[in-house]
């Protein structure tokens, strides 16, 4: 007497496939009765401002009221949500040259469809400001020259003084004073601040009169 086989239930677990071929993407968005996507791109990381907020928009030709858009920052998911619109609160420095991803998610009957897009983040520091002592940057022969900085973010941990792209030695707080000035003060002074791994920098002309 043959022995009876059993055969168990096999849990069937769904894959995703990498597909470039407009041609197949065609077929099996048809396949799975879903709207094509023709084209995501994103806007909005090329124009961030240092420790102001990004709106990063994904735009989706043709776009559908139930696409799901999923952002990531490197491969670090942010978020998972309806809207189109990323915001990114107080953008630091740390992130200029970090990729935004989103994969947008269009359900259909018999499948999702994926797309994703990538921008690469583009962080314009926020330069801090020089003030003077003096109006006009103009300091009379003989006197004082006091120049200090304004306009300082939490980042900030350090400062170097150049006079004419030159270091001036121990010259490393937020306030310059060159005693004494004369005619061979007159010229170009700069600060570079230390932002994280950064360096950002402003410069003035001051004159000698």
């Amino acid at each position: 007497m043959k022995k009876k086989q059993t055969t168990r239930p096999t849990a069937v677990t769904p894959r995703e496939f990498v597909i470039t071929s407009p041609l197949i993407i065609d077929q099996l968005t048809t396949q799975l009765a879903i709207l094509p996507i023709e084209n995501v791109e994103l806007v909005g990381g090329d124009t961030a401002q240092e420790n102001q907020t990004a709106v990063i928009t994904a735009e989706v030709t043709p776009s559908h009221p139930e696409d799901l858009f999923r952002w990531y920052l490197d491969d670090r998911a942010l978020a998972l949500q309806p809207q189109n619109k990323l915001h990114l609160m107080d953008v630091p420095l740390s992130l200029d040259g970090m990729t935004i991803k989103c994969m947008v998610m269009r359900p259909g009957e018999q499948g999702t469809l994926k797309i994703t897009a990538e921008t690469t983040l583009q962080i314009a520091p926020q330069l801090p400001n020089i003030v003077a002592s003096q109006p006009l940057h103009q300091v009379a022969a003989g006197s004082t020259l006091r120049l200090s900085v304004v306009g300082k973010t939490a980042q900030d941990v350090g400062y170097q003084w150049l006079f004419e792209d030159e270091p001036i030695q121990g010259a490393v707080g937020e306030t310059l004073l060159v005693r004494g000035c004369d005619a061979q003060h007159d010229g170009t002074y700069t600060v570079q601040v230390n932002r994280g791994f950064r360096r950002v920098a402003t410069s003035v002309d001051v004159r000698v009169v």
